[in-house]
């Protein structure tokens, strides 16, 4: 009889690999993939509404010879001007800011007869192959959709030298009928 952890079956192939901040910008950047342009549309909106605002603004001080208030709308409007920088600027620094939150790790995925099983510190995560949701290469990292909202992460570029390739693993994924979101980029 054993005790413990419940003794899975044999160890079909093993992944080791670090995960730094690259792997969770990709995950980040893959689930807001279909609002980054309406992100990038309402920030180019409020801005344009404002400078129209403010230029408005002054052109009205100015008609009305109120000089006190042009100051304050021309200030303003070279304020907002001097802020502005392109979305993509924006976009970039909010994902190096959110990047340093995340230390480099390093982990073993283990693909096993009954699922997945990852291993992350010492912290053994097991997920049958049923909970096992989906699957896809997005800016050179494997995503892995597990249930509940779980995801493990595999860069390409992370892998180290006595580790199973990611090929292995997409092969076995789509042998366990896995879905896939589409082809590898480049192929």
């Amino acid at each position: 009889m054993h005790t413990g952890s419940a003794v899975r079956a044999a160890t079909m192939i093993v992944l080791h690999y670090t995960n730094d901040h690259r792997a969770f910008a990709a995950q980040s950047a893959f689930l807001a993939r279909g609002q980054r342009d309406r992100l990038r549309r309402d920030y180019y909106r409020l801005l344009v509404r404002n400078l129209l605002l403010m230029a408005a603004g002054a052109y009205c001080a100015f008609k009305a010879q109120s000089f006190p208030l042009l100051a304050v709308f021309c200030v303003y409007l070279l304020f907002q001007l001097l802020q502005a920088r392109p979305f993509s600027v924006i976009e970039r620094r909010a994902q190096e800011a959110g990047a340093t939150r995340y230390a480099v790790r390093t982990l073993r995925l283990e693909v096993l007869e009954d699922g997945l099983q990852e291993t992350v510190e010492d912290i053994v995560s097991f997920v049958p192959w049923k909970r096992v949701a989906g699957f896809g290469i997005f800016q050179d990292v494997l995503l892995i959709q597990l249930a509940a909202g779980l995801w493990s992460l595999v860069p390409c570029h992370g892998l180290l030298a006595d580790s199973a390739s990611i090929d292995e693993l997409m092969e076995e994924l789509r042998r366990r009928g896995v879905t896939e979101w589409g082809p590898r980029p480049g192929t």
